[in-house]
């Protein structure tokens, strides 16, 4: 607590002064984004452990009558040890070696637990203190980095600016007969709108960065949650609704970063390829305008080699942030993965026994449940999703319409193919392997169009963001 005295509050630990270039300005970013993490990981860390030993008066309440008990039991079960006159048998010397061992454990644990029992407040004090120091370490630290972040965007939003604007300035003086300078001017002009691009996706990737963080983080903490909630024996109607409540975040998480649009990691790499290969040619470009007599010309010879400098840099500062946002999104699924096996090891696995048994008022539930399964919301929400999937795969969804449309169309003529088929085959003379092939074609073609129509229909609704539960239920059952 002396140390959290001696810190600064967030808004002081937000006044710091960036260093004065750029790449500087960028390496500190990534040692203070480093260092902030491991803060938010020992946070972690003691966050958990303060929550086990808030929990643990109400486990020890528990485990002491039962060790007692059992201490109890063994001291019954040793007294005839005492009293008895055969202790050469190695049977019974065995068995009391045995009963001895666990009574000392059960001796020990009593002491153990009686002894957690008196620091129990100096523990809780200790933790909460040390969680305290380390919160304020985390806001000075995001708080700081916060600043650093919003003064790079500056700088390189006024780099870019100052950048185009040169560009522009010195194209409109060059000779008008030049296409040699001219075209020069265009792969100025073209590179700064390149680099605009990168330092916007660069802001979209930061972006996108904390928010699957924030995903993470809330995910993970109810995660944990719900785990100590039910270890300390928490059950019944309201954790199974907090449950499937989880579950259907667990299931949208997949939706959740599907949303994010951004440029693919691949075309990063290949665009900074082609950069790295303009800039090798950086000074062929020198020497062919060595001797131009426009002044505009040579400067725009040294603004290119600027832009594709930066463009370089910036480049490999977002191919990173893009391979660090892609580890998150993948952490963030695996980690959804993992509650949606746990949920189903709870509540399909028996482990769980909230359900109330079977009795008069489930009969009267039922026509309340049918009311709710079948209520007009819930059928408007089907057809807006397929006229959303209309819209955003014209394509697929024609096709599929036309496919069966087809089939249906022409079903008289399979039905008349399929009895002409059958009329072969029922003779011996005309009896084919081919013609069962046929006959099963027929058929499949005959029963394909309605199965077809569900199914594309259940598809469809499982490509809705964020879906309902009754939705997702219906989409499972038509696929």
């Amino acid at each position: 607590r002396a140390r959290l005295k001696e810190l600064p509050a967030a808004e002081s630990a937000a006044e710091i002064t960036p260093r004065d270039t750029v790449e500087d300005l960028q390496r500190d970013i990534v040692l203070r984004q480093a260092a902030l993490n491991e803060l938010k990981e020992e946070l972690s860390k003691t966050t958990r452990e303060f929550a086990r030993v808030r929990a643990r008066p109400a486990e020890i309440s528990v485990r002491l009558p039962e060790a007692q008990r059992d201490l109890s039991e063994i001291r019954k079960q040793l007294a005839p040890f005492d009293a008895a006159q055969d202790v050469t048998s190695s049977r019974r010397v065995s068995d009391r070696i045995l009963l001895e061992a666990r009574q000392s454990r059960l001796l020990s644990e009593l002491d153990m637990l009686k002894q957690e029992q008196l620091s129990q407040s100096v523990r809780e004090d200790l933790l909460q203190a040390q969680q305290e120091l380390l919160t304020r370490q985390v806001e000075n630290e995001a708080a700081a980095l916060d600043t650093l972040d919003t003064s790079l965007r500056q700088r390189l939003a006024n780099e870019v600016d100052r950048m185009k604007s040169l560009a522009d300035t010195l194209a409109e003086g060059l000779p008008q007969g030049d296409e040699a300078a001219q075209a020069l001017a265009a792969e100025v002009q073209l590179l700064t709108v390149q680099l605009e691009d990168v330092v916007e996706s660069m802001n979209k990737v930061k972006q996108a960065s904390d928010d699957v963080t924030g995903l993470l983080n809330n995910l993970t903490s109810e995660y944990e949650s719900i785990r100590e909630e039910l270890e300390l024996g928490g059950s019944g109607r309201a954790t199974v609704k907090v449950f499937f409540d989880l579950n259907s975040r667990t299931l949208n998480a997949r939706a959740d970063v599907s949303a994010i649009q951004l440029p693919a990691l691949d075309e990063i790499r290949l665009a900074a390829l082609q950069i790295r290969d303009q800039l090798r040619r950086q000074p062929d470009v020198e020497r062919e305008f060595a001797g131009h007599s426009a002044d505009a010309v040579t400067q725009l010879v040294a603004v290119r080699r600027e832009v594709l400098e930066t463009l370089q840099t910036q480049n490999a500062n977002l191919i990173r942030s893009l391979a660090v946002l892609n580890g998150d999104k993948r952490q963030y699924l695996d980690q959804a993965e993992e509650v949606r096996g746990y949920i189903s090891e709870q509540l399909f696995g028996f482990k769980m026994k909230s359900c109330s048994p079977i009795s008069l008022s489930t009969l009267t539930d039922l026509p309340g449940g049918l009311r709710w399964a079948f209520a007009v919301d819930h059928w408007e929400e089907p057809g807006k999703a397929l006229l959303a999937a209309a819209k955003r795969m014209p394509v697929r969804c024609l096709g599929a319409v036309l496919v069966a449309a087809l089939l249906l169309l022409f079903r008289r003529r399979i039905g008349v193919a399929l009895a002409r088929t059958g009329t072969k085959v029922r003779r011996i003379s005309t009896d084919r392997y081919a013609h069962t092939g046929e006959a099963l074609l027929w058929t499949s073609l005959l029963a394909v169009p309605i199965p077809l129509l569900l199914g594309f229909a259940g598809w469809a609704f499982g490509q809705t963001s964020r879906p309902s539960d009754w939705l997702r239920g219906l989409a499972g059952g038509l696929e």
